[in-house]
């Protein structure tokens, strides 16, 4: 929903943002695939574009502007729930890009919910769609 606003040098850190999340939890499920590449393709990467080898700390740094920073912290929320559920290991990897981009507490609880919301809407969606076919 956001990425596309991001420069390539964001895209590229987000990509090794996204790809930690995704293997937080040793286990990559078919949504959080199909995610990475929609947002791939929102980015306008190709399908296989190569996840650079970034730390969380250098990947972070390169996401220097607020909105920037925002926008990624909301789609990888997206990403961890994109499987019904954020794990451990997940919740605590937010957290940890989160401190990184210098979000406080309430912050990173405000665009987790804010996630929930935009899910919940899109579910709601797709029942309406489904009604009376």
């Amino acid at each position: 929903m956001f990425l596309s606003a991001l420069d390539d040098l964001e895209k590229t850190a987000f990509l090794a943002l996204a790809d930690a999340v995704i293997q937080a939890d040793y286990h990559l499920a078919p949504q959080e695939e199909t995610m990475l590449s929609a947002m791939r393709a929102e980015m306008g990467l190709p399908e296989l574009a190569e996840v650079p080898e970034m730390d969380i700390r250098t990947a972070a740094s390169v996401i220097d502007s607020r909105r920037s920073r925002v926008a990624v912290m909301l789609e990888l929320a997206g990403l961890a729930y994109s499987d019904g559920e954020v794990h451990a290991e997940e919740e605590i990897l937010l957290s940890r890009i989160g401190a990184e981009f210098g979000f406080t507490d309430d912050e990173l609880l405000a665009q987790r919910e804010w996630v929930m919301r935009q899910l919940a809407l899109a579910s709601e969606a797709k029942v309406m769609m489904m009604e009376g076919a």
